[in-house]
């Protein structure tokens, strides 16, 4: 038997002809396997050297073909054509100019440089292919933890300044002028749990038009900006699955199981993309204290238009969505190494 396309599983949101919506919290939600929602097209194994063992990657994809790789691992860039060959690397661990302290983006920029964000202050621009640095800035960011892209000379960094875990996270910098033009959002302030926020509090971004979608990784929405900053509104995920922060973690007398066993015990939102204009994936993960805290990776396919969404449990980790495309990049959950994608598209 065939699976379902994505069209025959939005029909079961108003027919209820489907047990696993009306198992669902809400009428608008529906769960999913991955294999009802994606169609496999291509298998990418990224070429590997003898300065290149491992793939652990912040991944996006570079308008001029390929993908642009920020490995956290090895403190290297790169970027690898849409075959997976290596087309060049730079960097190394270090704090001279083009080296890297845990670079958590690499992207292009509208005049084609590439920018390199770390994951404390430090922001790299190289030319065009990577090979000579043309500035290095010392930024007010710390915890850098997303950029984008929304102007020649603009970017959007998520990120902690002076304003600490209560201040702004998002915040549009201008690498031409070295500083933030403006900031906003502040979700850390309306979780419950203050603890763990702290532990556990991060945000993601993603640019489509001019539409900023955001999340924060205890929060079970999608929160919807102009470029400018204005909220505009907040997209609910509607799972049954995703657990939110209710407990206050253990005192620290408690042992190390119970410690993990609190950290097990919610959820947590860990990207979003813009697949086209009418969905956004959202990636999001738990913790599983009984295995050493591995991850178990999940994602929600949300809809604007309508607030609907597809829970796909059990999915491979989502690494990038390219929204010109519609083409998904996961990690092959069958792989032994994190060096092997798979290319996907949904269902029509």
């Amino acid at each position: 038997m065939s699976s379902p396309s994505i069209a025959t599983l939005i029909v079961a949101f108003t027919c209820g002809a489907c047990a696993d919506a009306a198992a669902n919290l809400e009428s608008t939600s529906v769960t999913a396997q991955f294999d009802d929602v994606f169609e496999i097209v291509d298998t990418v194994h990224l070429e590997e050297s003898d300065t290149v063992l491992n793939v652990i990657p912040y991944l996006s994809h570079d308008p001029t073909g390929g993908f642009l790789v920020a490995d956290g691992r090895e403190n290297r860039v790169r970027r690898y054509r849409p075959s997976g060959r290596l087309a060049w690397q730079t960097g190394g661990p270090g704090d001279g100019p083009g080296e890297f302290r845990d670079p958590r983006a690499a992207l292009r920029l509208e005049d084609q440089r590439v920018l390199v964000a770390q994951y404390n202050q430090r922001i790299t621009l190289f030319d065009s292919v990577g090979h000579t640095v043309l500035e290095t800035f010392v930024t007010p960011f710390w915890r850098i933890e997303d950029v984008a892209v929304v102007g020649r000379d603009s970017i959007l960094v998520s990120a902690m300044t002076e304003g600490g875990f209560e201040g702004s996270r998002l915040h549009i910098w201008r690498p031409s002028r070295g500083e933030i033009e403006r900031s906003w959002f502040q979700p850390f302030v309306n979780t419950p749990v203050r603890d763990a926020a702290i532990i556990g509090g991060f945000s993601r971004v993603a640019v489509r038009g001019d539409t900023v979608a955001a999340t924060w990784s205890l929060a079970d929405s999608v929160f919807l900006f102009t470029r400018s900053g204005e909220r505009l509104r907040a997209l609910p995920l509607s799972s049954s699955f995703f657990r939110l922060p209710s407990d206050e973690p253990p005192s620290p007398a408690a042992d190390a199981i119970e410690r993990a066993a609190w950290l097990g015990s919610f959820d947590y939102v860990a990207g979003v993309w813009w697949a086209s204009a009418e969905v956004l994936a959202v990636r999001y993960f738990e913790l599983l204290p009984d295995e050493a805290m591995a991850r178990r990776w999940h994602l929600i396919l949300l809809f604007p238009g309508s607030g609907r969404t597809i829970d796909v449990r059990n999915s491979p980790r989502l690494l990038s969505v390219d929204d010109a495309t519609g083409t998904f990049v996961f990690s092959d959950p069958g792989s032994e190494e994190p060096n092997r994608w798979l290319m996907a598209t949904l269902r029509q």
